[in-house]
C-alpha cells in the first residue's frame, strides 16, 4: 500500500437550482467534501458538510479539481496537511 497515490482529486459538490431575476435558471455548487482517485483504482471520499434542506435530493457530484493560484493559503502548513491525502497519520 505503500506505493498507492492519489492520481486525481475532485470536489464533492451539491447543486442547488434557482433562477436569476431574468428568470434564467442557474446552479449553484455548495461545496460538501472532497474525493480522490488512488493509483490502485480505488476512491476515497470525505465529507465536510451534507445540506438538510428541502431543495436537497440527496445527490452529490465530483468535479475533478482545477490547479490552484499560488496564494498566501497555498503555503500554509495547515492547508498543506489538510490537502494531503497520502498522509499516513490520517485517522481514517
Amino acid at each position: 500500500m505503500a506505493n498507492n497515490t492519489v492520481t486525481k482529486r475532485f470536489d464533492l459538490v451539491a447543486g442547488r437550482k434557482y433562477q436569476t431575476k431574468h428568470g434564467e435558471e442557474k446552479t449553484h455548487w455548495i461545496n460538501c467534501g472532497e474525493g480522490a482517485e488512488w493509483s490502485d483504482g480505488g476512491i476515497s471520499i470525505r465529507l465536510h458538510a451534507v445540506p438538510v434542506a428541502n431543495w436537497f435530493d440527496g445527490s452529490l457530484r465530483l468535479f475533478e479539481k482545477k490547479p490552484r493560484e499560488e496564494s498566501s493559503r497555498a503555503g500554509s502548513p495547515a492547508v498543506a496537511a489538510a490537502d494531503n491525502f497520502d498522509d499516513p497519520d490520517l485517522p481514517f
